[in-house]
């Protein structure tokens, strides 16, 4: 800061002597204001440069940390749902293999939805894991505990009930819950708002 302070207040004295004599007070004043206000923005500035280059540094590395065999689905994906790559990349955790979810609330009315919409989120993962809608039974189980929905007595009841209407093609009680075209969108949906609000 003020590197080249001679020069300028050199040129400001010059600008000075041109002016009549009851304005060279206040010229001065003005042209010294202006040369400390740029002074004073150019770290400013320079700080929100650095801010752009770390946010795209930090956009790189995250992006660097979704395993490459799945990376083109979820810049895709991300793509599609109109949500950023961190954003999207932020809802799971690379440091497993294969993949887990971070820790994240599923919306829900009840046991039940919340437990059909766990079974969404499941299959959206796998999605973006291998390509296929399933979601595996014993996950899917393990996510209901996780979000305190877990209903022993009603778990096959509370996702059978969803299959062959809406959101689920086939419900296989200890093995797969297979979404439906609409339940690929429903999980779609639901992906999004929990990306977007994260």
């Amino acid at each position: 800061m003020y590197e080249n302070a001679e020069e300028v207040i050199a040129r400001i004295l010059t600008i000075v002597a041109k002016c009549p004599d009851n304005l060279k007070e206040k010229c001065f004043e003005v042209l010294l204001r202006g040369y400390v206000e740029t002074e004073i923005s150019i770290p400013a500035r320079r700080t929100a440069n650095e801010t752009s280059v770390l946010t795209e540094r930090e956009d790189t590395s995250i992006e660097a940390a979704i395993p490459e065999a799945v990376r083109q689905r979820f810049k895709s994906t991300a793509k599609r749902l109109s949500v950023s790559l961190p954003k999207l990349a932020g809802l799971f955790d690379f440091g497993n293999d294969p993949f887990t979810f971070h820790a994240l609330v599923v919306p829900g009315m009840n046991n039940a939805d919340k437990t059909r919409k766990v079974a969404l989120l499941v299959a959206a993962k796998t999605y973006l894991a291998t390509g296929n809608w399933i979601a595996d039974w014993q996950e899917v189980k393990a996510e209901c505990i996780n979000q305190n929905c877990y209903v022993s007595t009603n778990q096959s009841v509370n996702l059978q009930a969803g299959e062959g209407k809406v959101w689920f093609k086939s419900v296989e009680v200890g093995k797969n819950i297979e979404l439906s075209a609409e339940g690929q969108k429903e999980a779609q949906k639901l992906l999004t708002l929990i990306a977007q609000a994260e």
